[in-house]
């Protein structure tokens, strides 16, 4: 018996070490994309609801400073 069958995808993260992240970004791209395609942008933030299904895009989360520097775009693993 399944409980709840959404199509939003919730992504929790650790926030950036040393304190310099400012916000978040979430990006995602189809499957078969080779390039990230759309971005959200959130504030400093270690949690975000997009109302898409996983089964569909892949994500990454991508820390932001003040001055708009970005850190590498990190995939994230299911939970367990």
């Amino acid at each position: 018996m399944t409980k709840a069958l959404v199509n939003d995808s919730t992504l929790v993260w650790e926030a950036s070490p040393g304190g310099l992240a400012t916000g978040y970004l979430v990006l995602w791209r189809g499957t078969g994309a080779p390039d990230w395609e759309h971005a959200h942008t959130l504030g400093n933030v270690t949690q975000a609801t997009v109302p898409m299904s996983k089964d569909n895009v892949i994500f990454a989360v991508q820390a932001m400073d003040a001055k708009g520097h970005r850190s590498l775009p990190v995939v994230p693993a299911p939970e367990r």
